[in-house]
């Protein structure tokens, strides 16, 4: 019991998002690390997904596609309702302003 709560804390700390001037990362990872950035100027669109089980604890998972794939270049869990709203609005904000841009 003690392993599991200690493994689950540090499974939990070792996930970040960034959101960055041109871009948007998410790292995870306790033992095997990734990172992955996806330039806000590539992202095609943006989603919030719940299955049943976040649904139930009121989480989300903000999920980024950029062109020529069906599966999503960047997904963060566990975010609350609210929080994955307003990400997803801003990365939505920094698409549109670098498409104005260009």
């Amino acid at each position: 019991f003690f392993w599991g709560n200690v493994a689950l804390k540090k499974i939990y700390h070792s996930k970040k998002y960034m959101l960055r001037l041109k871009d948007i990362t998410y790292k995870s990872g306790w033992i095997w690390h990734s990172v992955t950035s996806v330039p806000y100027n590539r992202i095609q669109h943006v989603e919030i997904e719940q299955g049943p089980i976040e649904k139930i604890y009121g989480l989300s998972t903000l999920e980024v596609y950029t062109a020529g794939k069906s599966t999503s270049d960047l997904s963060i869990p566990g975010l609350d309702s609210e929080t994955a709203e307003k990400l997803k609005d801003f990365v939505l904000g920094q698409v549109m302003t670098k498409q104005e841009e260009e």
